[in-house]
């Protein structure tokens, strides 16, 4: 969803899945994995706001990835799930300084 691939995307082959492709991205590399379509930031908009959208973006999609761990065991449970990403939907809804 936030990257534009699908999981049956034919660059997951040999070895590299969704959930890799996202999880080696972080933190650095995330720009380049996250659908451009998101990370469009309004001219009058300053470095700031990118960075807090980005901010954002790398919360989620970490959420994302632990839910997506290979065993069930590892995985997050939904109830931590929707609490984090509450907690994210605040941070980013807090206004700024």
């Amino acid at each position: 969803m936030f990257t534009g691939k699908a999981p049956t995307d034919d660059m997951f082959r040999e070895g590299l899945s969704l959930h890799l492709f996202a999880e080696m991205a972080l933190p650095d590399k995330l720009p380049e994995i996250v659908d451009t379509v998101l990370l469009e930031v309004q001219p009058y908009e300053n470095a700031a706001m990118y960075d807090k959208i980005l901010a954002c973006l790398a919360s989620v999609v970490r959420v994302g990835i632990s839910c997506s761990k290979q065993t069930p065991s590892e995985r997050m449970s939904m109830e931590n799930a929707a609490i984090e990403l509450h907690r994210i939907r605040d941070v980013v809804m807090e206004p700024s300084v």
